[in-house]
């Protein structure tokens, strides 16, 4: 978008869909029975489209890295990609060209997971994801849960940089 005054409408509809969008998000954080299911239904395996989905594991450090990583505020305007989460859950740049392929392959693989539970959905035909309402039902949970019940645990990851 350009800068000038004739493009003021464009940005009022980017900040009020991203501001909608964090409404939504705090809404539905509450920890209520139906998140508690919400829960329950990512500690299972799923079948979509065909393809087995793996199950999350909600009080699993590594899981609530990733939910903490894609729930992260400044993907809340135009979404993440892979390259965005990669940056978030690994605090080095790779050594070496192996170690970029990999981390892109494991990073493709988690935000496959993500999608197979539907808790992020890509937006159009590009590259780029967004956190769907029952993502954060499911996710936002697990966070509090691991925050509250594990503090000890949790504080062991936010001094690592999560």
């Amino acid at each position: 978008m350009g800068k000038s005054v004739e493009h003021f409408w464009r940005y009022a509809q980017v900040a009020e869909g991203a501001n909608r969008r964090l409404i939504d998000a705090l809404a539905t954080a509450l920890l209520t029975g139906e998140a508690t299911q919400e829960l329950d239904e990512l500690c299972r395996s799923r079948d979509r489209d065909g393809t087995r989905v793996a199950r999350f594991n909600p009080v699993d450090a590594d899981t609530v890295v990733l939910f903490i990583a894609v729930l992260s505020g400044e993907f809340a305007i135009t979404g993440f990609r892979n390259r965005d989460l990669q940056a978030k859950l690994f605090d080095t740049a790779p050594p070496d060209d192996r170690e970029a392929r990999r981390r892109t392959h494991q990073t493709s693989r988690l935000i496959a997971k993500l999608r197979g539970h539907r808790l992020i959905a890509k937006i159009g035909t590009s590259r780029l994801y967004r956190v769907t309402a029952r993502g954060i039902k499911a996710m936002w949970p697990a966070i509090r849960f691991r925050k509250n019940d594990f503090p000890i645990d949790f504080q062991r990851l936010a001094s690592a940089g999560c």
